[in-house]
């Protein structure tokens, strides 16, 4: 996902990082739910780009343990275009 800042992509992994969020794309994996389990933050030169890895639980993760927040990283304001998700 692209940020404008390294505040803005910092404060938005920090609100999903191990938590049940969906990515942007499941590759047709349906059933379950998914886990933000770990991410990197990289300036390009332009913007700044969170690299994310999730992963996936057939069966489902315990929402008493990582809570659950639907999907990934909410539209913001300060959030540039999210169309380059890892």
């Amino acid at each position: 996902m692209k940020f404008r800042s390294a505040s803005d992509a910092g404060t938005a992994i920090n609100k999903n990082i191990n938590k049940i969020v969906a990515p942007t794309n499941t590759f047709g994996i349906t059933g379950g739910n998914w886990k933000l389990d770990s991410s990197t933050i990289h300036y390009t030169g332009s913007y700044w780009l969170a690299s994310m890895i999730f992963t996936h639980s057939p069966t489902g993760w315990s929402n008493d343990l990582y809570g659950n927040n639907a999907s990934i990283l909410p539209e913001t304001s300060s959030s540039a275009n999210n169309n380059s998700s890892s």
